[in-house]
């Protein structure tokens, strides 16, 4: 659920004689709603060794193309294991899934630009998995 304003811009002259000039104004609509979107494998680098952003930008990740573990799997490669817990690698994917809510609700509530006074999420049919080795 989210609430916020639609902002519509709009021209108008201003002043008088010489000092008459055009202005932008914006006129303020109020604006409500709610949607159900489904987030499936938000992945998160688990090892504070590797950039976020750099990670982020190779995306999205083959994840079909993946296979179970096995040491023979990793061997001659240089591989890591992770050093970012469970809980704060959760946080790390809220945030990223924040932010996706947050530009859905500025696009539905449209106009010429928006602000966002509440958004109120619920997380349901949470799975989280990890891979080491």
């Amino acid at each position: 659920m989210y609430s916020g304003e639609r902002g519509e811009h709009y021209r108008t002259t201003v002043g008088v004689g010489k000092n008459r000039r055009q202005v932008q104004r914006t006129r303020w609509y109020p604006a409500q709603g709610h949607f159900q979107r489904f987030f499936d494998d938000v992945l998160v680098a688990a090892s504070s060794g590797l950039r976020q952003d750099l990670t982020e930008a190779l995306e999205p990740w083959p994840l079909e193309k993946g296979v179970p573990f096995t040491q023979q799997v990793l061997a001659g490669h240089l591989a890591r294991t992770y050093d970012i817990e469970l809980e704060e690698g959760f946080e790390h994917a809220r945030n990223r899934i924040g932010s996706a809510i947050a530009m859905e609700v500025r696009r539905r509530i449209g106009g010429d630009t928006q602000r966002v006074h509440s958004i109120k999420s619920r997380y349901e049919a949470n799975t989280c998995c990890c891979l080491s080795g």
